[in-house]
């Protein structure tokens, strides 16, 4: 599949999975998520984001799709290597978002925003050399969730210090 067209779900109001992972997704219509009562609760999209161009038109169906229920999104293997600020503060009920196996360097202020019921963030097997102290406070602001930040290729110099104390004091992994 590489394009979603507008409401190409949305006669199916049941719909609480939506696996569309290893696919080529080019185009993805700013109403292609909506479905009526917004039953939508897993949606998998891993290995499925042909290009960054994707990623945006992603950023705005997941702002006009009305996902308030979705619980789990699965951006994993999309060679993201960046998240546009406020991307997920349209999915507010969202309590898992697994990001890992991408290329991310930077977590930057506004990225998750909104996420108010976050449990698990997935960074894992990404690029992250460290985190800057506007991104340790971007994670921060996440409450009680729990990070995954392993297999990451962190770089050791007097800049990685405050991301040491960061870890020591918190409860990511």
């Amino acid at each position: 599949i590489t394009e979603l067209a507008a409401h190409t779900f949305s006669a199916l109001i049941n719909l609480s999975f939506l696996d569309l992972s290893g696919n080529q997704l080019a185009l993805i219509h700013p109403e292609a998520l909506s479905i009526p009562g917004s039953p939508l609760q897993e949606l998998d999209l891993s290995c499925s984001l042909f290009n960054f161009t994707a990623l945006t038109d992603l950023a705005t169906a997941l702002r006009w799709g009305g996902l308030w229920g979705l619980l789990r999104l699965d951006l994993s293997g999309n060679r993201l290597a960046l998240l546009p600020p406020g991307m997920f503060s349209h999915v507010p009920s969202l309590q898992q978002l697994l990001l890992s196996n991408n290329s991310l360097v930077a977590v930057y202020s506004g990225t998750f925003s909104g996420m108010d019921h976050l449990e698990t963030l997935d960074l894992t097997h990404n690029a992250f050399g460290t985190f800057r102290n506007d991104a340790l406070q971007e994670l921060e602001r996440l409450g009680n969730v729990r990070i995954l930040l392993g297999d990451n290729p962190y770089t050791c110099s007097c800049e990685i210090r405050e991301f040491v104390t960061w870890l020591n004091d918190s409860r990511a992994q």
